[in-house]
């Protein structure tokens, strides 16, 4: 029997991990067994025998999924083995030339030249529909990714409730500061919970800049009282 490279990391993997023990046995059995082409002729009592205890091949099988393809006469071809062991197969490589011959003579090689036995690749393509859709949902979390309002919004939810906010005050606060909030700087989730609290408030957020149009504030309204005064 021929040498191959085994996977170190197979141990860590997550399918693998929920197998059984004896599952595992079987899978390792497989990688084993099969010839330089991933395919395998199984013997199931002498499989069972070396093993040293019965397997339901059927539900293992099952439970592989599209990792062993079921072959005619008794054969088994493991999806992901030649990727694994050579990377890419070529015809002008000698080596390679039994293992492309046994494919050939299997019906897979035409195949494994489209692409449909790198299952490898299937899974990559399967992890990042799971990032897609994780970050659809704002990670990994599932909690729903925020979504910094427009000026319009805010303004429409300030007229909704009715409340005396400068909503483009609002907006350009947090507009500038990365829609942040506290001495912390914790990213917002609800702006609309940001309003509601400048509402209870009704106060200017710390640093912020305030109306100019009056920078003397209440000393300008105290000079004109006290110019009233004295032409009373």
């Amino acid at each position: 029997m021929a040498k191959r490279f085994l996977d170190t990391e197979s141990y860590s993997k997550p399918w693998f991990r929920k197998l059984p023990l004896l599952y595992k046995v079987a899978w390792d059995y497989c990688l084993k067994r099969c010839s330089a082409a991933g395919i395998l002729t199984l013997d199931i009592e002498l499989a069972d025998f070396q093993i040293g205890e019965p397997v339901d091949w059927s539900d293992f099988f099952k439970v592989c999924g599209e990792r062993i393809l079921e072959l005619p006469g008794g054969k088994y071809f493991l999806t992901g083995f030649i990727e694994f062991q050579y990377n890419n197969l070529s015809e002008e490589c000698p080596p390679h030339k039994a293992v492309i011959n046994e494919l050939k003579k299997n019906s897979l090689w035409e195949g494994y030249c489209k692409g449909i036995y790198t299952l490898q690749d299937k899974d990559k393509d399967k992890e990042k529909e799971k990032d897609k859709e994780k970050e659809g949902k704002g990670g990994a979390g599932g909690k729903p990714k925020f979504t910094p309002p427009t000026l319009d919004e805010v303004r429409v939810y300030c007229q909704e409730r009715g409340n005396s906010l400068d909503a483009e005050h609002f907006w350009n606060h947090y507009q500038a500061n990365g829609w942040v909030q506290g001495n912390a700087g914790k990213p917002i989730k609800n702006w609309k919970a940001c309003i509601v609290t400048w509402e209870k408030n009704n106060t200017t957020p710390r640093g912020s800049p305030r109306n100019n149009t009056d920078p003397r504030g209440n000393l300008a309204l105290r000079d004109k009282l006290l110019a009233e005064m004295e032409t009373t």
